[in-house]
C-alpha cells in the first residue's frame, strides 16, 4: 500500500470515528482492509482511540469478541 493511500484511509476512519463507533466489519465496508492499522497510525498522529471489546455473535452462531473502536479526542493542531 502506498504512502498516500495509508494516509486516504486513515482521513476515512477518521472521518467515520468522528460519527460513531467502528468496528473492523464497518470498516471493511467503506474499503478498509486492516483497521488495526489505521488506528495504530492515527494514535500515532496523536489522535485519542479507545478500544472495546465487545462479544458479538458469529456466524455459525457461537460467540466472538471483536474490537470497536471510539475517537475520544482529535489531536491538538
Amino acid at each position: 500500500m502506498s504512502q498516500s493511500q495509508q494516509e486516504n484511509q486513515c482521513q476515512q476512519v477518521l472521518e467515520r470515528l468522528r460519527e460513531a463507533p467502528l468496528t473492523q466489519g464497518e470498516a471493511w465496508e467503506i474499503g478498509v482492509a486492516r483497521l488495526g492499522g489505521r488506528i495504530f497510525d492515527l494514535r500515532d498522529q496523536g489522535h485519542i482511540i479507545n478500544t472495546e471489546m465487545v462479544t458479538v455473535k458469529n456466524r455459525r452462531g457461537g460467540k466472538s469478541r471483536i474490537a470497536r473502536y471510539w475517537l475520544i479526542r482529535e489531536r491538538s493542531a
